[in-house]
């Protein structure tokens, strides 16, 4: 066999090399899965990559949760979220890499956002736009490289054999900034976006090129109304319903996934981790909007008319404890009063006499002391109690328990509580606890504090000394919350209910969550000690400290408490004068169903008072008397009818929301437009005109007139901020409308009332004209007629009148600052710098320019004029009242007083010039007036002085002779009567007096719906008197009876005048009878002054045949027991001389002893007038001549006997006698008194 042969040398090389090879192939395989190992494991670059490929092509978007609403108990809004919205652009984003197509979409955008938002050009936008991309998006050289000519083998071998295998190639890299930039210049409303988003790029047309961005902005509709209890979270601060229950409110945001389709296209991946938004919940608080809008006005009226430094309003429901109000005012350092504490929950201070409750139920209930247990209370002077001395205000005689409350006696209730718990203390404070005044009863998250709370054993009590003064108030600390707790427990049969804000969660309409009633006392004492306790509380108001306020109870009856505490605290000493003056009240008094409690802080001197009663009885009255008045189940039943009755306001605000509304409840609703924002106004006969309001987004529009809540909400959803001071419809804004407004900008309201300012060449447009001289741009600051109250910038008006000849007065007034003269003759030399307008007739001038000037005020307001010789004052009062007490706001001008509101305004005609009578309408309008009722003369019409004013009705009352030194003539006075009808609008009603022969002369010629009234035969509104006594009479109006306090068919003439008026106003029915049983005479219309013998005198303005007849009459049906009747009557001086005689027949007809004296005799002699007026009676009457007035008063006295009447003739209100020019003080009221008082 032969032997193998050695491998050769090639062969081993070779085989070296496949091992070699092998061995490499094993050894890179190795590192690759050992770098696989790596990546997998221990290597992040793999998931950075995946994070940056996944960056790509997805995106994580959060969708924002709309924060929930606060609610008012009836859904209104307290606060509420609006989105914004802003456009974000993302420059760098694939979608914009065609810079041509980017160039001309971007040209095309920006000329519709500069013809929409009108801020700047067209090219500014192109411009900013185009530079941001130039920014964002940009592409660099970065180096050169070689690539292949071409793709082939063949081709390459072609091009090497050529020599030009390799081309040379730029790299560039494209660097892109996705920082977003905001493309508005201020963010939109929901309602923008819709039109926005319909623009090139913003449609999408490039890709998603942008991010819209959305913001939830808080908004507060009611601006300040309850804003430290609805609070806020943030920067500014953390409190209130807003923090409280944030995490209610918040919700949870929504995620949404989309993944990149195409360049700068993406869509909504389906599944994964998206999620939708889960708003959050809405909280319905107690609170009543308009009872807490009552409770804040009221708060302020008197806050600011006390300049007091604080105050407090709370209103609760009895049965439940939901707060229905609680306003909290402090003044600012700029003297305006805002929310910023809430004083209810977090100012424990002593509380004063109403804390005396406590003590009340301490000794009722736990030592069982009688009521008619008697202390003595020292009569002023200090007492020694204890180890320490109390002292009363007021001198009080020794007084028993009841009385003691009803004057809340200190010295009794320190003596009383110390005689009765002085051995055993422990027991006294006990009892405080049983009644839950040791801790907090409920609200503690809203920052409601624990009271302090002094007990034996600890540092703070003192023997024989806290013990005496936590009987009348002082040593115990408590919140004003807590003492409206305790109060609202005796209200509550005894159960003491924890005060509650939150009434519902809802989500949508559904409840969620509804907080029970907690009770923290099932019942604080025995039903027994109730009764009495409560016996004790209703003697406060009709004859202890709140008997100011609540003596009538008439229509209901309070239950109470006033209290006035010093202060010392945090440095404060009680002798510094600080003050604590509080009144807490349950009514109706026998079935509470609300307890009210009103605490205002104030430093003696600063104010009128600083007692608990004067401070804040004000303000209790007008609460509750709103809640009486809303509360429609305490009314008394009356007949149903088929009328058709309307709302009397239509609020202003959203054009749909208002046609919806007013188009189910109205008759008619007359619009421009369907949509936007508009005030709205309602005339007699319920028909609402809407004006619109400018609604472009980036102009200030005109808010002016409109009320405070709706005009916060609509400014607020353009991005303004809001800041006001006063009260009542905005006056005056500081943006004017059209003006260019911007995100975050402040505007100011003044809801007050404003000076106006006016050019002259707007003045004169309203009014007819013959020449202007001299330029007529002046800026005019003030208009009058008369040359002495001329100020720099006035318009003079020169009117020629009965005394003298305003054109005489034109040099006076340029030289005094005049800068236009209204004048009928125009002076031979004219004032360089003044306009001077020459007119047909002055005073018609005059009154369209007033007019202008403040801005046609009458159109504002529900304006109804009365006219007639007797019974204006009397109607247009009564009127006033009534709307008053219907909730109204109301102005009056009358005889007697002007009235704005509550304002009372010293009267100086009975329609004063035209130029007042604007200004005191606009101050009507400005102090929130709906109403206005005014006395018209018929010299005011004859002058022109009612010319321009809107009136919505008038009413005629009658005639007789007077004013014929003026008229000439009664025809000519007639005439001048019926021109007031004649001049009436067809809107407007004319309400005439069938009873007066001339009535229906007086509306034959009126354009105006017209309605009669009579007690005598039929008409529109019919009434009978049925009986009559000393101190009122029982009417029957249309076919229900009600009792008013007045006497004489004249004054029923004049109360069925003011039920038809109401009723033509469109007041309903059931409420005017009510509230007509509560209205009372006017001052000097049939005032009696009664003397202790059973003498009594009527104090009267009758000064006409006609008045003095009537009142004669009616006061000859009231005599009883042989008594006499004894008149004392004069006439004026310088006025009508027919009518001298008349009175004076009059007088001996119906009196048993007529007394003739002076009235107001001006430039005659008295004894002239008094020969004028006996001349024509007959030898046999029985009268006396004193031209003294104070001795024919005091001769009247002496002849009086018990059981007769003497009536005082002819002055009624006037406290004055005229006298050649001088007015002397005389006041007939005042001079029957003293001659009753030392005649006996």
């Amino acid at each position: 066999m032969p032997q193998p042969k050695e491998n050769s040398p090639i062969k081993r090389d070779i085989l070296f090399r496949v091992h070699l090879l092998y061995a490499a192939f094993v050894l890179i395989a190795a590192l690759v899965f050992a770098r696989l190992i790596w990546v997998q494991l221990f290597s992040s670059e793999v998931a950075y990559n995946a994070e940056r490929l996944e960056g790509r092509i997805f995106t994580d978007e959060i969708i924002p949760a709309r924060r929930g609403n606060i609610l008012t108990r009836d859904g209104e809004p307290l606060a509420t979220s609006l989105f914004r919205y802003q456009v974000e652009m993302d420059y760098g984003s694939p979608g914009f890499d065609s810079l041509r197509t980017f160039r001309e979409q971007s040209d095309s955008l920006a000329k519709l956002l500069a013809l929409y938002f009108r801020d700047k050009s067209a090219a500014a936008y192109a411009q900013a736009m185009q530079r941001e991309h130039t920014r964002r998006y940009r592409v660099t050289y970065r180096k050169d490289t070689l690539v292949p000519r071409s793709e082939g083998g063949l081709a390459r071998w072609w091009d090497r054999m050529r020599g030009e295998e390799f081309l040379t190639v730029k790299l560039y890299d494209t660097l892109r900034d996705h920082t977003p930039v905001a493309l508005f210049p201020r963010e939109i409303d929901y309602t923008e976006w819709q039109t926005l988003r319909r623009y090139p790029i913003l449609n999408w047309n490039m890709g998603m090129t942008y991010r819209l961005r959305e913001r939830d902005e808080r908004v507060y509709p009611q601006g300040e109304l309850a804003r430290r209890t609805i609070g806020q979270v943030g920067d500014k601060g953390n409190y209130g319903v807003e923090y409280v229950l944030r995490d209610v409110l918040e919700g949870r945001d929504g995620k949404a996934r989309r993944q990149r389709i195409a360049r700068g296209f993406y869509g909504r991946v389906v599944g994964g981790d998206n999620s939708e938004p889960e708003d959050g919940l809405d909280v319905v608080t107690t609170l009543d909007l308009e009872m807490q809008d009552v409770a804040d006005r009221a708060l302020r009226r008197q806050l600011e008319a006390q300049n007091a430094l604080w105050g407090t309003a709370l209103v609760m429901e009895v049965a439940t404890g939901d707060l229905l109000a609680m306003a909290n005012l402090s003044r600012t350092k700029s003297g305006a009063y805002a929310e910023v504490k809430n004083h209810a929950l977090s100012s424990r201070m002593e509380p004063g006499s109403t804390f005396k409750l406590a003590a009340l139920l301490a000794l009722v209930d736990d030592a069982g002391m009688s009521l008619d247990e008697t202390f003595d209370t020292g009569n002023g002077a200090r007492v020694k109690v204890g180890r320490t001395t109390v002292q009363d205000s007021h001198g009080l005689p020794p007084l028993n328990l009841k009385d003691a409350v009803a004057h809340s006696s200190n010295v009794f209730f320190a003596r009383a509580v110390y005689e009765t718990y002085k051995d055993d203390p422990e027991r006294y404070v006990d009892y405080l606890r049983h009644l839950h005044l040791d801790r907090t009863v409920g609200l503690e998250e809203f920052g409601a504090v624990a009271p302090i709370f002094p007990a034996p054993g600890m540092k703070i009590w003192y023997p024989d000394v806290s013990i005496v003064n936590m009987g009348y108030g002082y040593a115990i600390e408590l919140t004003p919350l807590h003492t409206l707790t305790l109060y609202n427990a005796v209200a509550n049969d005894g159960c003491m209910v924890a005060p509650r804000l939150v009434r519902e969660i809802r989500r949508g309409g559904e409840v969620v969550e509804r907080p029970e009633r907690r009770v923290l006392v099932d019942k604080i004492c025995s039903s027994s000690a109730l009764r009495k306790v409560r016996e004790c509380l209703e003697e406060v108001g009709t004859t202890g400290t709140a008997k100011q306020f609540f003596r009538d109870t008439t229509l209901f009856k309070i239950a109470g408490k006033t209290g006035t505490a010093q202060f010392a605290q945090d440095g404060i000493k009680y002798s510094d004068g600080y003050y604590l003056g509080t009144m807490v009240l349950y009514f109706p008094a026998d079935e509470p169903k609300y307890t009210v409690l009103t605490a205002m802080f104030t430093r003696r001197g600063r104010g009128t008072t600083y007692y608990g009663a004067g401070l804040s009885g004000p303000v209790e009255q007008q609460i509750v008397n709103y809640i009486y008045n809303r509360q429609r189940e305490w009314y008394g039943r009356v007949e149903e009818t088929d009328d058709a009755h309307y709302a009397r306001t239509v609020k202003g605000g959203d054009i749909a929301q208002i046609r919806e509304a007013a188009g189910e409840l109205m008759p008619r609703v007359v619009s421009e437009r369907r949509s936007g924002w508009g005030r709205t106004r309602v005339d007699s006969l319920g028909r609402v005109t809407v004006t619109p309001l400018a609604d472009d987004p980036h102009t200030m529009p005109d808010v002016r007139g409109m009320g405070l809540k709706e005009a916060v909400f609509l400014l607020e959803s353009r991005g303004l901020r809001v800041a006001f001071t006063g009260k009542g419809a905005v006056r005056e804004q500081t943006l004017p409308p059209g003006a260019k407004i911007q995100r975050g900008q402040t505007v100011t309201w003044k809801l007050r009332y404003m000076s106006y300012m006016k050019r002259v060449d707007n003045l004169i447009g309203s009014t007819p004209v013959a020449a202007v001289c001299n330029a007529a741009g002046q800026v005019v600051r003030s208009l009058t007629c008369d040359s002495r109250e001329v100020a720099a910038g006035s318009c003079f008006f020169a009117v020629t009148g009965t005394a003298a000849d305003g054109h005489r007065f034109i040099p006076q007034a340029v030289a005094a600052g005049a800068v236009a003269v209204v004048c009928q003759q125009l002076p031979e030399t004219l004032a360089e710098g003044v306009c001077y307008v020459a007119v047909a007739d002055t005073h018609a001038a005059m009154a369209d320019m007033a007019a202008a000037f403040y801005d046609h005020p009458s159109r504002e307001l529900h304006l109804v004029g009365v006219t007639g010789t007797n019974g204006k004052t009397t109607v247009a009062t009564l009127l006033y009242d009534l709307f008053r007490r219907l909730g109204y706001e109301a102005g009056l001008i009358s005889t007697v007083v002007y009235r704005v509101g509550e304002r009372r305004i010293a009267s100086t005609h009975t329609t004063p010039d035209v130029i007042r009578l604007n200004a005191l309408m606009r101050e009507m309008v400005d102090a929130g007036c709906a109403y206005c009722f005014m006395e018209v003369s018929s010299h005011a019409i004859v002058q022109e002085r009612i010319r321009g004013l809107h009136f919505e009705g008038g009413i005629f009352t009658n005639i007789t002779h007077d004013h014929l030194d003026y008229h000439k003539t009664f025809a000519a006075y007639i005439e001048a009567k019926k021109l007031f009808f004649d001049r009436l609008p067809a809107g407007a009603f004319a309400l005439t007096n069938a009873d007066d022969r001339n009535g229906r002369v007086m509306v034959q010629n009126t354009r105006a719906r017209v309605a009669a009234y009579s007690l005598r035969s039929a008409a529109d509104f019919t009434g009978r008197v049925l009986e009559q006594h000393l101190d009122g009479m029982l009417l029957r109006l249309g076919g229900d009876e009600v009792w008013v306090g007045f006497l004489g068919r004249f004054n029923a003439s004049n109360l069925l005048a003011v039920y038809g008026a109401a009723l033509l106003l469109g007041a309903d029915r059931s409420e005017v009878l009510t509230a007509m049983s509560c209205l009372r005479p006017v001052s000097g219309r049939l005032e009696f002054v009664r003397a202790a013998d059973g003498r009594t005198a009527v104090v009267d303005y009758a000064h006409t045949p006609d008045a003095l007849e009537n009142v004669l009459r009616t006061l000859g049906e009231l005599l009883t027991g042989g008594g006499q009747l004894i008149a004392v009557c004069g006439c004026g001086g310088d006025r009508d001389r027919t009518k001298r005689p008349e009175m004076a027949a009059m007088a001996v007809k119906y009196a048993a002893t007529a007394i003739f004296t002076s009235d107001n005799p001006r430039h005659e002699d008295p004894e002239s007038i008094l020969d004028e007026m006996v001349a024509g009676l007959p030898p046999e009457a029985r009268y006396l001549r004193i031209a003294d007035r104070g001795e024919a008063i005091r001769a009247a006295a002496m002849l009086a006997r018990p059981g007769d009447i003497v009536l005082l003739a002819g002055k009624g209100h006037e406290t004055y006698q005229i006298v050649g020019d001088e007015r002397r003080h005389f006041d007939d009221r005042q001079q029957i008194e003293h001659q009753f008082s030392i005649h006996r």
